[in-house]
């Protein structure tokens, strides 16, 4: 299982308007994070999405350093081994998924090691699943850097803290009751035994992929990133051909719509996921900047419908996740819907049909 460790003092080191200038989205990010922190009583819903219009603050001014690219932990050079880590690691040392600074002068991070690495760095290649968009070799694909946005390089482009309260939402419940006892902590990272409740919000993981791992039934339908170099490659942020229909970031957990029932799916306890409910709407950030809910019996209903018609369904269904994708017998009213996850055509693709 990948942990985090750390060693001594070392420094590693509008989604669709991202050209506007760093100043304007610095001040966009602390109009709205002002906004969150007067909602946060009121309302759980509303500090949700103004907690996702900051994380798009964050993801815009990320592309802005990169070229226009969408934030990741990988790089496109990992298709050259396939994904391998100990080739990889052979060849050269990727950046490390560091979670940040303790105010004794550690640094915290998922560390990788190998023949490419300094020496003096920990870990191994059991961190490698953190270093992938998404885990495969799961049935839960509870790892992946598309549950891990706030480490430190994104959350530098939001507060510079791990712990940052914008990376849970209080209808959360379990998650945020977890984190929330380090929200006040005055550096970057703390470490919060016995695990580390992962984020309330996370990247709709399909799209961190080239558009080819999840191919539509029509096209040959999903190929393995193991199998061809380009599956790594990593996307623009403002390359979604549907920016209006598809998901950038999205709650995880089931917070919205309805009452989920006590339950714990996973290595850790927790509420549903998403997906457990055709009633749950999380909140969701769309690549051309909304936030709003996003209606799985809508999106369970606009699948069925292009199915209907001999065409491509909104998800993959032939992933290693199986038929049911992503948590699909976590479903307590039997519905199935993976949208965001496992959407047909990745970053190409659409959740919905309709603007939400």
């Amino acid at each position: 299982m990948p942990h985090a460790a750390h060693i001594g003092s070392r420094r590693a080191m509008t989604i669709m308007d991202v050209a506007v200038t760093v100043g304007s989205a610095t001040m966009l990010i602390g109009v709205v994070s002002a906004t969150a922190s007067a909602l946060r009583p009121a309302s759980g819903t509303a500090v949700s999405m103004a907690n996702s219009m900051q994380l798009g603050a964050a993801h815009a001014l990320y592309a802005m350093d990169h070229n226009g690219l969408q934030w990741c932990t990988h790089k496109t050079e990992f298709g050259l081994t396939g994904g391998n880590c100990s080739q990889y690691l052979a060849l050269e040392c990727p950046p490390q998924v560091i979670l940040g600074m303790d105010m004794s002068g550690g640094t915290w991070a998922y560390w990788l090691n190998g023949p490419a690495c300094p020496p003096s760095y920990p870990g191994n290649c059991g961190n490698w699943p953190l270093y992938q968009p998404m885990d495969f070799s799961t049935t839960d694909a509870a790892f992946g850097a598309w549950r891990l946005m706030n480490v430190r390089s994104l959350h530098n482009y939001l507060n510079g803290r791990f712990w940052d309260p914008t990376y849970w939402a209080p209808n959360d419940r379990s998650a945020y009751r977890a984190a929330a006892p380090n929200f006040d902590y005055p550096g970057e990272f703390v470490f919060s035994n016995p695990t580390l409740p992962p984020s309330s919000y996370a990247m709709a993981s399909s799209a961190m992929w080239d558009p080819q791992v999840f191919r539509a039934p029509s096209q040959g339908g999903f190929r393995s990133p193991s199998s061809f170099a380009d599956a790594y490659r990593r996307q623009a942020l403002f390359g979604a051909a549907h920016p209006e229909l598809k998901t950038l970031v999205l709650e995880h957990n089931w917070c919205q719509g309805g009452r989920p029932p006590m339950g714990s799916f996973g290595p850790t306890p927790t509420t549903y996921a998403y997906n457990a409910s055709a009633s749950a709407t999380p909140v969701a950030l769309f690549y051309d900047g909304h936030v709003w809910t996003i209606s799985n019996a809508k999106a369970i209903a606009d699948d069925a419908s292009l199915i209907k018609r001999g065409l491509d369904g909104l998800w993959s269904r032939d992933t290693p996740f199986g038929q049911d994708g992503y948590l699909g017998a976590q479903s307590i009213d039997g519905s199935r819907t993976s949208h965001s996850v496992l959407t047909t055509g990745g970053i190409l693709g659409r959740d919905v049909l309709t603007p939400q």
